[in-house]
């Protein structure tokens, strides 16, 4: 077995006994917290995913490229130095837009507070830096265990916590000891080589590195802002017209579906990236073909699934997660169609990075937020309920994968130079 297919399926492994972790605590939280707590966790965990990868501008992603480890620990140091900055900047900025943004949310708990959204983001992004530092090692086992020790201590957490009456805070206490954790333990893997590393610390070279990755600052950065906003601008948008209730219905709802997205398809995407990038960028031929036998399984894998949770969303939810989250198996119901098309095109876009089209996946972003943007833009003037709303968005990102496809395939026909030149 060749050494990029070792690594993935570690990693793979990691990330699906990390995700078996949240996919067995789930039936057990639904019975503690209420959907109002589940709408202060969701609000938590968007406001994450949002802002703490920008935190480092995306330099994180370039601790893997750089030649030499002292390169690369100085890029690492000028990540942490932009996380401590963004983080006072995020701070001036959600000590003025909280109260708008939490309202109908606050409500059920009102220990919301922006400051444990900046320790969130900050707890998030130092373990992104620490993770792209052990895939630079290629110490993939480490990463593993830190996913899965991130699973447990963080689920294990929400639970107590729970039962001890915690309410909201407790799913987001749960969340950032589970972070900590995780980087703690990658500090104490790589501790003695941060601290022979130390003396190479010098401002000139973190210039040097931050201009010679500049280039995740101009592309990379905002494709992540709008990637953010387009996946969870559902959940900001319930937040601030429908209250919590609804928040924590389309919270839950989203972290069921997104469990299939994560465990299968992006493996999925993972082994056809991987076999790809081994075949070479001017094997488009070869390429293409195992695309379209990866979106004809896909299709198929997806086809029951999605229909049977089409048809009884509700019952499903209901059973497995108690009666109270009925509604939450509605707007599961109506997102499955959405889902059909993430699973069978997620995986096929990724293979837009082994050409070089950063500004083709740039693009595919706006597209999707534009699209986001508008269906939320007309569902507030025609003042739709919750159900019409998740009805247009479901149509208009399934929209959104169809366009995808098509864009990647097209882009696997067109010869490289000629690409190169457009």
């Amino acid at each position: 077995m060749s050494s990029p297919i070792r690594a993935m399926l570690t990693l793979s492994f990691g990330t699906a006994v990390a995700k078996l972790c949240v996919l067995l605590s789930m039936p057990v939280l639904t019975r503690i917290y209420t959907p109002a707590h589940f709408s202060y966790y969701s609000l938590f965990t968007s406001i994450v995913v949002v802002a703490a990868p920008l935190m480092t501008l995306r330099y994180s992603l370039a601790i893997p490229l750089a030649r030499r480890d002292e390169v690369a620990f100085n890029l690492s140091v000028f990540c942490l130095f932009l996380v401590a900055v963004s983080s006072i900047i995020l701070s001036v900025i959600l000590s003025f837009l909280w109260p708008t943004l939490i309202q109908g949310v606050v409500a059920a708990d009102g220990s919301l507070l922006w400051q444990v959204v900046v320790a969130g983001c900050v707890a998030s992004a130092v373990y992104e830096v620490l993770a792209m530092w052990a895939s630079r090692k290629q110490a993939y086992s480490s990463s593993a265990r830190s996913q899965v020790l991130s699973a447990v201590v963080g689920e294990s957490g929400k639970v107590s916590s729970g039962l001890a009456g915690a309410q909201g805070i407790g799913l987001v206490a749960g969340h950032i000891l589970g972070q900590i954790v995780s980087s703690l333990m990658l500090i104490r893997v790589f501790g003695p080589e941060f601290w022979r590393l130390s003396g190479t610390i010098s401002q000139s070279k973190m210039s040097f590195t931050a201009s010679y990755y500049r280039d995740f600052l101009i592309w990379r950065m905002p494709s992540q802002l709008l990637q953010g906003l387009a996946f969870r601008g559902p959940v900001f948008y319930f937040a601030t017209v429908f209250g919590s209730n609804a928040t924590g219905y389309l919270g839950l709802a989203m972290m069921a579906l997104s469990l299939p997205i994560t465990l299968i398809a992006n493996n999925a995407g993972n082994a056809l990236y991987a076999e790809a990038a081994r075949m070479g960028r001017r094997a488009r031929s070869e390429i293409r073909e195992i695309a379209k036998d990866t979106v004809k399984k896909l299709s198929i894998l997806s086809f029951v699934p999605g229909v049977a949770l089409m048809l009884s969303g509700p019952a499903l939810f209901s059973f497995i997660f108690g009666k109270e989250w009925e509604v939450a198996g509605e707007f599961a119901s109506i997102m499955s169609v959405s889902l059909i098309f993430q699973f069978v095109a997620s995986p096929i876009t990724k293979l837009l990075n082994i050409f070089g089209d950063q500004k083709l996946i740039f693009y595919l972003d706006a597209q999707r937020t534009i699209i986001v943007i508008s269906v939320f833009l007309v569902s507030y003037y025609k003042d739709l309920d919750p159900r019409q709303v998740l009805y247009i968005f479901s149509g208009a990102i399934a929209l959104h994968y169809l366009v995808a496809l098509f864009v990647v395939f097209r882009a696997l026909r067109v010869p490289v130079h000629n690409r190169s030149k457009s």
